[in-house]
């Protein structure tokens, strides 16, 4: 399993609805919240291991959001968190 995050612009619960029937299909999503309180709005994605950060970026987009991946130190990406 893979833990992705992301920066977006959804900032509402009514947006928040919108993405989760979007992400709730995708077979390769496991979990995922938002924090729409944060100041980067932060999505977490946990997925299968070739779950993709594009992929769950053209899935955002698709909902009619944005959403960038936020980069991790050389730690946390070789420690996979």
């Amino acid at each position: 399993m893979r833990t992705l995050k992301f920066k977006t612009n959804i900032q509402e619960m009514n947006c928040v609805d919108r993405i989760a029937s979007y992400l709730d299909n995708v077979k390769d999503v496991i979990t995922w919240s938002i924090d729409i309180n944060a100041e980067d709005h932060l999505l977490v994605v946990q997925g299968y291991e070739h779950l993709q950060p594009r992929d769950v970026v053209s899935i955002i987009n698709l909902a009619g959001f944005y959403a960038k991946p936020v980069k991790g130190n050389l730690i946390t990406r070789l420690l996979g968190v």
